[in-house]
């Protein structure tokens, strides 16, 4: 059966055992699009239709119109004004947007889901990269002479912290999930990316009650750790964790890797 029981046997001296059984395995994945092409766009879907994925994040889709279909319902972040496009997307069966307002420079979409008995809370975020400021005007508008790049990411992720405190007192009987484009890893080297935002992320992650269950993944470059991290509460157990790139002589798909976990829920939480 998909439904574990947590089964408790009373023993001499009123002392209690308990056994905690896990439900049957979700699938998490996490993945930069960067906004490809309507070419390229479909051989990312068909990749995703493969891995058959409970839940999916994916940052920077593009346009969300591909992603829309009658075999799994999505939620995403506001669209750009001018082209459409939205920064995240969180795919399933079923998923539901949440009842709270995320602007579009915040880079983040928000949404709950049941898997199997398990329910979700789901945040899928970007969060700064050093060239952010330059390539991305419209949702850093930053002063002419710079701001830290500490600063600009700190401020990014207070804020997401800031929807994630409100979101979870919303939704307080669901099991947050945190997954995205995080731009920091969370496993030396930091080689290319900002030390201090990786400081910041395990700090939250510690705080929240959360892991990175992909932490040890590989980056595209063999020389680092991904930066596309998918965060469980501490009581979820790992079962696998993998990831899909580029196959020899295939078309490139992105320059991100494609990351997904197999994830133990518990059939209650302990008190």
């Amino acid at each position: 059966m998909d439904l574990g029981v947590t089964v408790r046997v009373h023993c001499q001296f009123a002392h209690y055992v308990t056994f905690v059984v896990y439900l049957k395995a979700m699938r998490l994945l996490t993945w930069n699009l960067e906004r490809s092409t309507p070419r390229v766009q479909q051989a990312q879907l068909d990749l995703l239709a493969t891995l058959k994925s409970d839940i999916e994040d994916l940052t920077e889709p593009g346009r969300v119109s591909a992603f829309e279909g009658s075999d799994c319902s999505v939620v995403f972040s506001d669209p750009h004004r001018d082209n459409g496009e939205s920064w995240v997307l969180i795919r399933g069966h079923p998923v539901r947007e949440c009842e709270f307002d995320i602007p579009y420079d915040r880079m983040a979409a928000a949404a709950t889901a049941r898997v199997g008995y398990t329910d979700l809370l789901i945040y899928g975020s970007v969060l700064p990269w050093r060239a952010g400021p330059s390539q991305a005007s419209d949702i850093f508008d930053l002063p002419a002479k710079g701001v830290p790049s500490a600063a600009v990411y700190g401020a990014w992720l207070t804020a997401q912290l800031r929807d994630i405190e409100k979101l979870t007192k919303r939704y307080p009987k669901h099991h947050l999930i945190w997954m995205g484009d995080f731009n920091v890893t969370v496993q030396p080297p930091h080689k290319y990316h900002l030390a201090a935002g990786s400081k910041m992320v395990i700090e939250a992650m510690r705080a929240l009650g959360l892991r990175v269950v992909n932490a040890n993944s590989p980056h595209h470059n063999p020389q680092l750790h991904t930066i596309d991290l998918i965060c469980v509460p501490l009581s979820f157990a790992k079962v696998v964790s993998d990831h899909r790139g580029n196959g020899k002589g295939d078309p490139k798909l992105s320059d991100h890797l494609l990351y997904y976990v197999d994830i133990e829920a518990p059939s209650q939480d302990e008190g």
